[in-house]
């Protein structure tokens, strides 16, 4: 078996380009999961919720850090008191 001297990963449109990315039609696939919310948000709610904090958190990336997709969506979802009857990684 021959094995590849390297394999590239990038993704965030430097190499990998998605023109149907849509931050809010994933908001509104993942609601009808929802078991329990301490409040009833919409999809567009969380959306812009997480929009504002993808911008605070993404200052850290000039000194060399970023902040896995999976971190973030499990601090944005415990942050408002979200749980989901499926598994999120």
């Amino acid at each position: 078996m021959v094995y590849p001297e390297m394999i590239i990963f990038d993704y965030g449109h430097t190499l990998l380009y998605e023109p149907g990315f849509d931050t809010l039609r994933g908001e509104k696939a993942l609601l009808k999961y929802v078991k329990s919310s301490r409040k009833t948000y919409t999809a567009e709610e969380i959306n812009g919720f997480a929009k504002t904090i993808f911008r605070e958190i993404s200052t850290v990336r000039s000194m060399g850090y970023e902040l896995h997709e999976w971190q973030f969506r499990k601090f944005l979802y415990e942050y408002l008191g979200i749980e989901f009857s499926i598994p999120m990684p």
